[in-house]
């Protein structure tokens, strides 16, 4: 006869425990998300989402700018396309508003559906060949982290 041994049962219950929660941690950590915060993949993909649109945006708007003396208040006027074609892994669209404003809409694989970046241009001094750019977010506060001209604004108090 086999005499029950209770601690056996409770030590099998708590490593089988142990190692769901490390799956699911793992599992979790693999894709992308975390219970604290942006990850290093939301993070690169919303660094190389932003690099790859605003580049292109800016060039459009300050080119318009000069060659007009006037700021482009939409895509089409700055010789962009629609703001969805700019849709990338996690950018959902990308905007140019009144003064030339761009704004990039996200999703929430950075962490915060809806999330926007803005880029509003300095006015360029009279003879200058290129402008000057103001970026902030109140939307992503670690965004010095991830784009390093970038400002984290409180939502009141983002560029507008």
């Amino acid at each position: 006869m086999t005499a029950k041994r209770p601690w056996a049962t409770i030590l099998t219950v708590f490593v089988a425990g142990a190692a769901v929660g490390a799956a699911g941690a793992l599992w979790f950590a693999a894709h992308g998300y975390s219970p604290i915060g942006t990850t290093a993949l939301q993070e690169r993909m919303l660094r190389q989402d932003f690099e790859s649109a605003v580049n292109r945006a800016k060039l459009a708007v300050s080119e318009t700018w000069l060659a007009t003396g006037r700021a482009p208040t939409e895509n089409l006027l700055a010789g962009l396309h629609e703001p969805e074609s700019f849709a990338g892994h996690s950018l959902q669209s990308l905007t140019v508003g009144e003064g030339g404003r761009i704004v990039l809409r996200f999703d929430i694989k950075t962490g915060i559906a809806g999330g926007e970046i803005v880029l509003v241009p300095d006015p360029p001094a009279q003879g200058a060949g290129t402008l000057r750019w103001r970026c902030s977010t109140s939307s992503y506060p670690a965004i010095e982290r991830v784009i390093p001209d970038c400002r984290f604004n409180e939502p009141s108090s983002a560029v507008r």
